[in-house]
């Protein structure tokens, strides 16, 4: 069939077998022969599955992750292509809810590298719990960076919250023992390279200041590798669990899924806007879903019906 097609000169790079089709992925090295009106012969047409892989290749998924997806895909029903991509994601992903408030024994830390929006990510924490009418009180131990103080400051009072400033561990030791019951403590640290042992070591340090696993939190787009590399420095601080910020400029995630898949860390939710108003969302197998099919698929909006 291919080399019918195709002719003589056709090699077959993959193939991809499910119980409703087959997929073969054929190349050429003439490159002037015209493939757009060549027929492709499944063994029974399935539209949602081609959807999927449409928006998997848009989203630049590496293929390795991309054929399990698609693979686990095909054994759920064709008439839901959504729903089937939802029990996909559940299967190959780790989710987490975003923190909760009612919990007040439990601070919350974030960390992650200079310039992904902890800062922002706090401040967003903090306008959720204000929402709920929950006392927050909001450390910032980033006292070294110019205008980070400010910064957290500037956000702290638009919500009519205290700001507590530690410059060392002891510091930040004695605000939490000092917190009162019932308040939830909300944590910014300093961005650092995690490739530095120096800074992964100060970082440390604050961590065991808190006793609990920190939040790390990472930019949406970027480059599988590197953000595989970046999860697994953090996680050597122990934490397992990312928000990822500026979903608003990222087209392409890709990336991040794979290194996620990999790392199986868990991912508790995400932002899309500079705004401190607009709140973080949560993230489970739907709301990935929905992200990877886009609004402007029919089948996006039947999934958020």
């Amino acid at each position: 069939m291919i080399r019918k097609e195709l002719g003589p000169e056709a090699v077959i790079v993959s193939t991809l077998e499910s119980p409703n089709e087959i997929r073969v992925t054929a190349a050429l090295e003439d490159n002037d022969v015209e493939l757009d009106n060549l027929s492709t012969a499944p063994l029974n047409q399935n539209p949602g599955l081609d959807l999927i892989c449409e928006r998997l290749e848009f989203h630049n998924i590496p293929m390795e992750l991309s054929e399990k997806l698609i693979e686990s895909c095909s054994h759920y029903s064709a008439n839901n292509p959504g729903e089937s991509l939802v029990k996909s994601l559940a299967s190959h992903f780790q989710f987490a809810p975003l923190p909760s408030f009612q919990d007040t024994t439990t601070p919350t830390i974030l960390v992650g590298p200079p310039g992904v929006g902890k800062t922002i990510t706090i401040a967003r924490l903090a306008c959720l719990a204000t929402l709920q009418n929950l006392p927050v009180h909001v450390v910032t131990a980033d006292a070294q960076k110019a205008g980070a103080i400010s910064q957290i400051s500037s956000f702290a009072k638009a919500l009519s919250l205290e700001v507590s400033v530690a410059s060392t561990q002891d510091e930040l030791t004695k605000i939490i023992k000092n917190t009162p019951p019932g308040t939830s403590l909300l944590i910014d640290t300093p961005g650092i390279n995690p490739y530095q042992p120096d800074e992964i070591r100060k970082l440390g340090q604050i961590i065991l200041a808190v006793r609990v696993s920190p939040i790390l939190t990472l930019p949406a787009g970027g480059d599988a590798i590197e953000q595989r590399e970046m999860i697994d420095s953090f996680a050597t601080l122990g934490a397992n669990r990312v928000i990822l910020t500026k979903m608003d400029f990222s087209r392409r995630i890709g990336g991040l899924l794979d290194a996620l898949h990999k790392t199986q860390v868990q991912l508790i939710g995400y932002g899309d806007s500079p705004l401190v108003a607009q709140p973080l969302h949560n993230v489970g197998p739907k709301e990935l879903a929905l992200l990877l099919l886009d609004n402007k698929h029919h089948t996006a909006r039947e999934l958020a019906a």
